[in-house]
């Protein structure tokens, strides 16, 4: 899966492409000189869903949703609160006839400095359900360094 051709969620501070392994943070380079470059942070969040346990009569559909243009989501189509976060929203709904497991991910607009994934599971027998999460935030950026340790003072 090439994730460079994925669906981006950004608020203008921060963004990552869905699925990817890096965020990007307005402001933030590394090298010198002509040798800048935007840094790459370690995404934490990235993360891809399968159910395990719960869908018995068939394989689970997965159905994906950007909403680029309203930058709000309802969290279940039978309330009528809505949330407005002004940014895309992503969704990946994986489903099964007595399964949903919805995944949602995006840049929070108020609190510019939160990527959000959220992650809600419904059964509607009641039954049990078993749902894996792969990690899939890669490998550490060599552009942060998040030891306390190692990071002194620098200069140019």
């Amino acid at each position: 899966m090439n994730v460079d051709l994925l669906a981006s969620v950004g608020n203008g501070h921060l963004a990552t492409n869905v699925f990817s392994d890096a965020v990007f943070v307005n402001g933030v380079y590394n090298g010198r000189l002509g040798e800048s470059h935007r840094a790459r942070v370690q995404s934490l969040h990235a993360s891809e869903f399968r159910i395990v346990e719960g869908c018995v009569s068939q394989e689970p559909e997965r159905l994906y949703r950007l909403d680029m243009r309203r930058g709000t989501f309802v969290p279940n189509w039978n309330e009528v609160s809505v949330y407005k976060v002004l940014s895309a929203v992503f969704e990946e709904i994986i489903s099964c006839p007595d399964v949903t497991v919805t995944f949602r991910n995006y840049a929070h607009s108020s609190l510019d400095r939160l990527l959000v994934t959220e992650v809600h599971i419904e059964s509607s027998l009641g039954n049990v359900i078993s749902v894996e999460r792969s990690d899939l935030s890669g490998t550490e950026s060599g552009d942060m360094n998040w030891d306390p340790a190692e990071i002194g003072e620098t200069s140019l």
